[in-house]
């Protein structure tokens, strides 16, 4: 599972509040690809951010076949544990590209 690349292209504060409702996830510089450092759980990361079509070209460049692509969001379940997770219906934050290395 990757980290969808909308999520990581642009990282100057997240999403646009007004108060606490949350109004929107600024998407910016999303062509721009290089590494992106933020912090999550209390730790500093580093993110390579790619478009999802240099990932796809990639992908293809080395021999694998694309056979899908998914945005997971919560279950039901996890929403109902986790309410703060209901952004993820607004703004993908994940994203898992099933591939098959060719022969």
């Amino acid at each position: 599972m990757q980290r969808h690349p909308m999520r990581s292209a642009h990282l100057r504060g997240g999403w646009i509040k007004q108060g606490d409702e949350k109004l929107f996830y600024p998407l910016d510089e999303y062509t721009n690809e290089g590494p992106r450092e933020f912090a999550w759980l209390g730790r500093q990361f580093i993110n390579m951010h790619r478009t999802i079509s240099s990932y796809v070209s990639a992908f293809l460049e080395a021999g694998f076949t694309l056979d899908g692509i998914a945005e997971p969001v919560p279950s039901e379940e996890q929403l109902a544990a986790n309410p703060h997770f209901d952004d993820e219906f607004r703004a993908p934050n994940f994203i898992i590209f099933t591939l098959t290395k060719r022969a």
